[in-house]
């Protein structure tokens, strides 16, 4: 998977999450109802918690592992791109507007951005110590 794959597997991933809650919440409710407010829940309800506790793990390890490498990138400018694109999903034109910058040049911005985040992704990858002032080398 490459970097921006896995960027982009993050909202991916926790709108799915976000969707069995919503399920796991209709099916609580529908129980309860047919049921009494004191019925046990069936067991396709407990699967479905225990596959959620997994998949929460899952989401909060993924976004974490992505706040981490976009920690380490020195780049202020690419870390508050890559925050506002890809953990709180804003559009490049709201970037741009946020950041005061033309939207052509947050465009290229995030391609730099996307190159410096994929250094650090493909050495964690590889099991290779990241540095937090790794940065890569201009020409």
């Amino acid at each position: 998977m490459t970097s921006k794959e896995y960027l982009r597997s993050l909202a991916t991933f926790e709108s799915g999450y976000r969707e069995r809650i919503r399920l796991l919440t209709a099916l609580k409710v529908d129980n309860r109802l047919m049921h009494g407010e004191e019925a046990e829940d069936s067991e396709k309800i407990k699967r479905l918690e225990e596959d959620l506790t997994a998949e929460a793990v899952e989401v909060y390890t993924r976004i974490s592992k992505a706040l981490a490498i976009i920690e380490a990138i020195r780049d202020g400018r690419y870390k508050d791109l890559l925050m506002r694109r890809y953990i709180q999903r804003m559009s490049l034109t709201e970037i741009s507007e946020a950041m005061g910058y033309d939207y052509d040049y947050v465009r290229a911005l995030h391609g730099q951005a996307l190159k410096e985040f994929d250094i650090l992704y493909k050495a964690g990858e590889r099991g290779e110590r990241t540095h937090k002032n790794t940065q890569t080398k201009r020409k």
